[in-house]
């Protein structure tokens, strides 16, 4: 899904207070549009207007108190986990945080404020610099630490967005080897760094990454799955009678079902509809999944985002769907990100 207002839009909207006030604004004004949602204040002295921050995604806001914050001229350190990975670009699912979460190597006390959580720890060579003008940690770091800290749904979407930036689709392929060869060197910092909390999570979603999801709503649908004990093939080749070639969101290795991951928006927003209705946007997906029933004996489903906000959701769609459990070799063995379901001797 691509966003309405990018780094660039949305660095142009922001406003400083100098800029308001000679644009014939008074400072009793300001603070009554403040106070009505008219304008919305990010950082000090720094505006934007209040109708496009509704529009904004969480993200967005988030990366628009970045830049605003990034305005000041005295700002020291750098800006790191979710607040780098918006100015990197990185897609991320529900970000948690509203305030700029800044870095400052070598602080011996740090202290919050309105507008900016800050914190203190190492930063080694070749790991912060300059994007977009903007003082962060490098794309690398940035999901290292996300994959530490952040909740395990936005931080493995994070990461897996950050391969499809670097190696491009993967569709109905394996991680490329380059893609192996730039996570052997996330697990090699993950290891050689200094001590540090979430290292061994850290790995174990490294170890999951998968540069063929396309979404962050793909990635959590595959986390899901991972998480109840399936074995789960991203962008999985349909090849119909005619020689075209269909790709579904998910596969289940150990059994024969294809899994379609969607939200609301591909049916609802306007700009993701390509001139079609809803209507026809559903009428087609119908067709592709009826096209593909007759060219493979696998069994199609399709989760919303609703069915896979938590474990429970996400339970009670495989039990709607009496989908089978996985193999009990998946289910015994014991790793980080495990949450067992409790299993009947039939189906979930």
């Amino acid at each position: 899904m691509t966003p309405r207002y990018g780094l660039a839009s949305i660095s142009a909207a922001v406003r400083s207070r100098d800029d308001l006030l000679q644009r014939n604004w008074s400072a009793r004004g300001i603070a009554d549009a403040v106070a009505k949602g008219t304008l919305e204040r990010l950082a000090a002295g720094r505006y934007l207007d209040g109708g496009m921050w509704r529009e904004l995604w969480p993200d967005q806001k988030l990366l628009a108190r970045v830049l605003a914050v990034s305005g000041n001229p005295d700002l020291a350190g750098c800006f790191w986990r979710e607040s780098a990975a918006v100015v990197h670009g990185l897609r991320l699912y529900r970000p948690p945080y509203d305030r700029a979460q800044l870095l400052l190597p070598g602080a011996s006390t740090v202290r919050h404020s309105t507008f900016i959580a800050r914190s203190t720890d190492r930063v080694r060579d070749g790991e912060a610099g300059l994007l977009h003008g903007i003082p962060v940690t490098s794309l690398s770091r940035t999901v290292m630490d996300l994959a530490r800290l952040a909740p395990l749904e936005l931080a493995l979407g994070a990461l897996d967005h950050a391969l499809e930036l670097q190696f491009g689709k993967h569709r109905g392929v394996p991680n490329s080897p380059d893609v192996v060869e730039w996570l052997e060197g996330l697990r090699r910092d993950l290891l050689s760094g200094p001590r540090r909390r979430g290292v061994r999570r850290a790995l174990r979603i490294v170890e999951l990454a998968d540069a063929g999801s396309e979404s962050v709503l793909e990635t959590l649908g595959r986390l899901r799955f991972v998480q109840a004990g399936y074995r789960v093939s991203t962008q999985v080749p349909v090849v119909h009678p005619d020689g075209s070639v269909s790709y579904f969101d998910l596969g289940l290795d150990d059994l024969d079902i294809l899994c379609e991951i969607d939200g609301r928006s591909k049916y609802l927003d306007e700009g993701l509809r390509g001139g079609k209705t809803a209507a026809e946007v559903v009428l087609a997906e119908k067709r592709r999944e009826d096209k593909a029933r007759g060219s493979t004996p696998k069994r199609v489903i399709r989760l919303m985002h609703e069915d896979l906000r938590t474990l429970d959701s996400f339970y009670a769609a495989a039990r709607a769907y009496r989908l089978p459990p996985p193999p009990a070799a998946h289910r015994s063995s014991s790793r980080p990100l495990r949450i067992d379901p409790v299993w009947n001797s039939q189906e979930i």
